[in-house]
C-alpha cells in the first residue's frame, strides 16, 4: 500500500517529534504520579494538543476522504464531549466550590450569618469557597473567623469550631459540607455533637453538600468540608 501525500508532507523526523510532543510528557506525569506523588491533570497536558492534532491530520490524510470523513465526525462528537466535561460542575478535580456559593447566595438572601466546618486554614476547608467567590457571601457574618492567614505567615484565614451558641436566636445561618476525605454521615455525626439537632440537604454536589442545620428552635444553614472528621 503506498503512502498518501498527505503522510508524505509529515515526513519522518517532524512525525518523531510529534510522537515525542504527544506522549513523553504524559507518560512521565504519569510515572512520577504512580512513583512519588499524584500529579496527573489531563488539562495541564493540553500543550500537546497541537502535536496530536498534526498526528491526527497526517492519519486522516492517509485513509482516504469517506473514512476521513466519518472519523473527522466520530472525533468531532468526542471533542464536543470533552469540552462539555471541562466545562461541568466538579471538572477540576471535583472542584464544585462556584455552584455551592452559588447556593449559599440564594438560600441566604434571608439569612444573617455563616459558618465553615472545619476551619482550620487548611486549603480544603470550605472557607476557600468564601475566598474565592467573597460576593456570594455578602451579608452573612462571618461568626467563626479567627485569624487572618497573612498576620501568622500563612496563606490562608482560618476560623475555630462553631456551635448554634455562636449565632443568635431566630438567626438563619449559612454553611458547605466537602465530602472529599468523610462521609455525609460522619459529618452529620460531628455536627451533632457540636449541638446542631437536625440536618437537611439543600444541595449535593461531586464534593460538597449544603446543609440547613437545626438547633432548638432556629435553624441555621451550614457548609461544612469534606476534611471535617
Amino acid at each position: 500500500m503506498g503512502v498518501s501525500p498527505g503522510v508524505a508532507e509529515l515526513s519522518r523526523s517532524p512525525a518523531v517529534l510529534a510522537l515525542a510532543w504527544a506522549i513523553v510528557p504524559n507518560v512521565l506525569v504519569l510515572a512520577v504520579s504512580l512513583a512519588v506523588s499524584p500529579m496527573f491533570v489531563p488539562r495541564y497536558l493540553a500543550y500537546t494538543a497541537p502535536a496530536v492534532a498534526l498526528l491526527l491530520g497526517a492519519f486522516l490524510a492517509s485513509i482516504g476522504l469517506r473514512w476521513a470523513v466519518a472519523t473527522g465526525a466520530v472525533l468531532t462528537v468526542l471533542g464536543a464531549w470533552a469540552v462539555a466535561q471541562a466545562w461541568s460542575v466538579g471538572a477540576k478535580d471535583n472542584s464544585d466550590w462556584s455552584a455551592a456559593a452559588e447556593v449559599v447566595s440564594t438560600h441566604g438572601a434571608t439569612c444573617d450569618a455563616v459558618v465553615f466546618v472545619p476551619d482550620d486554614g487548611s486549603a480544603r476547608s470550605p472557607r476557600r469557597a468564601r475566598d474565592a467567590y467573597p460576593s456570594d457571601f455578602v451579608g452573612l457574618a462571618d461568626v467563626g473567623f479567627a485569624v487572618r492567614g497573612s498576620e501568622h505567615g500563612q496563606l490562608f484565614d482560618a476560623g475555630r469550631p462553631t456551635s448554634p451558641s455562636d449565632v443568635s436566636r431566630g438567626a438563619c445561618t449559612v454553611g458547605l459540607v466537602s465530602l472529599r476525605e468523610t462521609t455525609l454521615d460522619a459529618a452529620v455525626t460531628g455536627l451533632a455533637t457540636e449541638g446542631w439537632s437536625s440536618v437537611d440537604v439543600i444541595w449535593s454536589g461531586p464534593s460538597t453538600v449544603v446543609l440547613r442545620l437545626s438547633a432548638s428552635d432556629w435553624a441555621p444553614v451550614r457548609a461544612c468540608s469534606s476534611a471535617y472528621s
